[in-house]
């Protein structure tokens, strides 16, 4: 389960440098993992991100195809850091 923080960007909105090293980090181990493996993602991201990006990611670093050996979901948190 991915679950760390997007904290805001000039560039992109959010900075999603966390998100995307702990991705690769996921991608990596399962390339030595040989049975199929769900991965769900908790953090915020903006629209389309997921799809057109970090889902991508995943696939080129893990070797796997989502659908087929590897699953991913996301069920975004929406409330922002340090509030209620």
């Amino acid at each position: 389960m991915i679950y760390v923080g997007t904290p805001k960007d000039s560039a992109e909105g959010v900075s999603l440098e966390a998100v995307a090293n702990v991705m690769a980090q996921i991608g990596f181990a399962l390339r030595s993992k040989p049975s199929p493996h769900a991965v769900v993602m908790r953090s915020t991201v903006p629209p389309r991100t997921t799809q057109e990006r970090l889902a991508p990611a995943l696939q080129a670093v893990s070797g796997r195809s989502i659908g087929h050996d590897l699953e991913f979901c996301c069920n975004p948190e929406f409330l922002r850091e340090g509030f209620i």
